[in-house]
């Protein structure tokens, strides 16, 4: 009976409950009406017209969604996100038996996701480990009841989970990759043309797509990344601030003392009088 209710996993809200989270100031952002969960679905699950709008992820497997005319083939770890009011339907592949997640969700905040619905969205390859996760303590949060405190961390998750989803599927993973790879090279001398050949792209269209994800144009946000890594330097070592100028690739200390007083309206000196902590020996030699 357990193996069989993780197969068929399913909440559906009533309109009771639907009725205070469309008035409760946290809920009526963004809430759940319904979730659910398949395992290794081989057959047409849905065809409807729902007045929520629907959110579907292929944790497995795949599939195919009819859509305003169009057949979306949806495969493992790939998720598509339905507007309200507009018939769809989904169906298993046959051959390749899928296992999705699915909830139904509405709320005052919701056009803040119109930009990634209707379309496939290909999620990060560690999705399943870093964002599940907030989907299962809906599940468990409404297993246990529909109290306010519940209803209202639901929300949070449910608007946590989105965010995840908006700004890392699809090109966003490219930033994201891209960013790591800036962090990774805060020491070093790189520019826009060794990460833009990293993530696969030519400077200019990298250069383009960047900037319009993050406003910034790349080198503008790397430079800020070293700000970020200078002032963790400051705080929580006892580096004098010409090594971290060497560290961080500054031409010399006062050329990083000028782009530092830029960025943070004090000059490192300052900063470091009014927020270094004391350590000791054998802290500093673990975090250097």
């Amino acid at each position: 009976m357990e193996k069989e209710y993780q197969k068929t996993r399913s909440i559906i809200i009533s309109d009771r409950i639907k009725q205070f989270l469309s008035k409760n100031e946290i809920t009526k952002q963004l809430h759940v009406t319904r979730i659910g969960y398949y395992s290794e679905i081989q057959s047409v699950i849905l065809n409807e017209k729902s007045a929520d709008n629907v959110f579907i992820y292929c944790q497995a497997g795949s599939g195919e969604i009819h859509f305003r005319n169009e057949y979306n083939l949806v495969s493992s770890n790939q998720a598509f996100i339905l507007p309200a009011n507009e018939g769809y339907s989904y169906q298993a592949d046959d051959s390749n038996p899928c296992s999705i997640h699915l909830f139904h969700f509405r709320g005052d905040n919701t056009y803040l996701f119109e930009s990634i619905t209707g379309q496939i969205l290909c999620l990060p390859s560690g999705f399943n480990k870093e964002h599940l996760p907030l989907l299962e303590d809906i599940y468990r949060k409404l297993e246990m009841g529909y109290s306010t405190n519940n209803l209202e961390y639901i929300s949070c998750c449910l608007i946590h989970f989105f965010a995840s989803i908006k700004y890392l599927s699809q090109n966003k993973n490219v930033i994201y990759k891209s960013i790591l790879y800036m962090k990774e090279h805060l020491e070093e001398k790189i520019d826009i043309e060794m990460i833009s050949n990293y993530v696969g792209y030519s400077s200019t269209r990298f250069n383009a797509l960047f900037k319009e994800n993050t406003s910034y144009p790349p080198m503008e946000y790397y430079n800020q990344l070293k700000i970020q890594r200078a002032c963790t330097y400051l705080q929580f070592s006892n580096l004098e601030i010409k090594e971290i100028a060497f560290r961080l690739g500054f031409y010399d200390q006062f050329h990083f003392s000028k782009f530092f007083k830029e960025k943070m309206k004090m000059s490192p000196r300052e900063f470091k009088k009014q927020f270094a902590y004391q350590i000791n020996k054998q802290s500093q030699e673990l975090f250097l």
